[in-house]
This record gives structure tokens, C-alpha cells and sequence, in this order.
């Protein structure tokens, strides 16, 4: 039996590195609708990467469908912003905070891909070109900024 699996794992050995190279290649999807940078980029519960505001379509959102390489124009954020951070909340809604335009931009907006709609939820102190992530409670953490790069913010959206 020895024997008989040195040839396969010999050969195994070998094609990692080629299998490895396979995964880690890049590939040309459909343009950006806007010519666009400091994009928001997160990727929803549906398997759709959604788009959110930037340099020069500020209040913009899109929904770029990896299946079929299409973008669709989605509702205007309620305010224009560049370099937010946000991510998926635990029902599904995607929330977007920070950013900068004309000076910070200290809201959190919460897009609802159910109903194509934005709600406002509570203000933060800072959030410009933040990191966010939720928890597995649904607790959405923001984290640095430009001006407050060791702030931690935490918000629950349910309260």
C-alpha cells in the first residue's frame, strides 16, 4: 500500500503550486457604470456586489451581478460620500457609515436591497475611510478613520 500512494502524493506535490496559481488569477469583469474611485464595495447577502458612492458619483449606489457581469442603477444613498466603509447586517440590510465630502461625513444610512430604499440610523463621531464589520450578535463595529484612527465605535441596530 506504501508503495502505491508514493506516485500519487509525488504528484499531488507537484500540482499544488499550479493549482494554487489558478485560484489566485484575475480576470476582466464589465466596467464600472461610473468612472469612479473610493468606492464602496460590499457583497450582500443575494451574492450581488453593491456599490456605494465615490469620487465623482457621490451619492450613486449599483448592484454588479457576478452571474450575468451587468451592474444595475439602484436608489441614490441619501448623501453624498467617498471613502465609507459599511458592511452586511445580520437581516440582510447593508449598512454604509462615514465617508468624506466636503468634510466628514459622521451618518450611518442603511440600505435595504428588499425594498430598494435607505433609512437613517444614529451618527457617529468619526468614519472616514473607516473599517467596518458585524458581529455574530448583529453589533456593527466601526473601526479607525481619518481624523480618529483609534476610535471603535459599536452600534446595534436593533435598539
Amino acid at each position: 500500500m506504501k508503495t502505491s500512494i508514493r506516485p500519487f502524493l509525488f504528484a499531488l506535490v507537484l500540482l499544488l503550486p499550479a493549482l494554487a496559481q489558478g485560484q489566485t488569477s484575475w480576470t476582466s469583469g464589465a466596467n464600472i457604470p461610473s468612472n469612479n474611485a473610493q468606492i464602496t464595495a460590499i457583497t450582500g447577502q443575494d451574492g450581488s456586489v453593491y456599490l456605494f458612492g465615490g469620487f465623482s458619483d457621490s451619492n450613486e449606489t449599483w448592484r454588479y451581478d457576478p452571474a450575468s457581469n451587468t451592474y444595475t442603477q439602484l436608489a441614490n444613498m441619501p448623501r453624498s460620500r467617498r471613502g465609507a466603509c459599511g458592511d452586511v447586517l445580520l437581516d440582510g440590510r447593508i449598512a454604509v457609515l462615514g465617508g468624506y465630502w466636503s468634510g466628514q461625513v459622521n451618518n450611518l444610512d442603511i440600505y435595504d436591497p428588499s425594498t430598494n430604499s435607505w433609512t437613517t440610523g444614529a451618527s457617529t463621531s468619526s468614519g472616514w475611510e473607516c473599517g467596518a464589520a458585524t458581529d455574530a450578535d448583529g453589533n456593527l463595529h466601526a473601526l479607525g478613520g481619518e481624523t480618529d484612527n483609534d476610535h471603535h465605535a459599536i452600534y446595534n441596530p436593533s435598539t
